[in-house]
């Protein structure tokens, strides 16, 4: 079977899909990340969510990571325990991004097909995605900065390989080297930014019309 034809394969559903709630694993719970642990995840997402803040305002190429870590109110030892760089505060999107399609993808039910699976992942954190505040700033910085734009792109591979992982973990019968999991990962993140882009160009509308406008735009292409 060809590459297309599996491909094909996961869009012989309909394209309106009734979307299941899928409970999230990232809660904090009695089970979930220690004190400690927690204590290390607030510092590193405070200053990530200060040098958001600072690239929106001053730009990402005008930011220093002095003007990041004094407005933060931490060092700079603090800061690099936690973050390479700036252009490593921008890649944290993707490490964001890959958490979350993977715990969506881990919860689906057993039954979903391949197709509601991906259209699953991303209408779930598409959602997530829309109601973070600082997402309009992201988007922007990533527009206007090139250096900043690559700084996300770099860690695509990383973000697909998690995904792909995901993916395989759900397929217990497939063969070894099976292409199909890096397939359905490729899709899952291109879809993705796709549809983020398309819902915010038009003003934030449908987030599962928008969805299903680029999954299936997809689907025509491949059959």
């Amino acid at each position: 079977m060809t590459i297309a034809a599996q491909i094909a394969i996961f869009w012989n559903v309909p394209s309106r899909l009734r979307t299941r709630p899928v409970k999230s694993s990232g809660s904090l719970s009695a089970a979930g990340p220690n004190l400690n642990a927690r204590k290390q995840e607030f510092v590193r997402n405070s200053i990530w969510e200060t040098a958001i803040d600072l690239f929106a305002e001053r730009g990402f190429d005008g930011t220093t990571i002095d003007e990041i870590v004094e407005a933060a109110g931490v060092s700079q030892r603090t800061f690099f325990r936690y973050f390479d760089s700036k252009a490593d505060l921008m890649g944290r999107t993707g490490a964001n991004l890959a958490r979350a399609l993977t715990e969506t993808i881990k919860a689906c039910p057993p039954a979903y097909l391949p197709s509601q699976v991906i259209r699953e992942a991303i209408v779930h954190v598409l959602a997530q995605a829309a109601s973070y505040p600082r997402l309009e700033k992201i988007i922007q910085i990533a527009a206007r900065y090139p250096a900043a734009k690559q700084a996300q792109a770099s860690r695509t591979p990383e973000v697909q390989s998690a995904v792909a992982q995901a993916y395989t973990r759900r397929m217990k019968h497939s063969r070894k080297g099976d292409p199909m999991p890096e397939i359905m990962a490729a899709l899952t993140t291109s879809a993705f930014e796709i549809a983020l882009l398309r819902w915010h160009a038009s003003g934030r509308g449908d987030i599962e019309k928008t969805v299903d406008e680029v999954l299936n735009t997809m689907r025509h292409l491949l059959v």
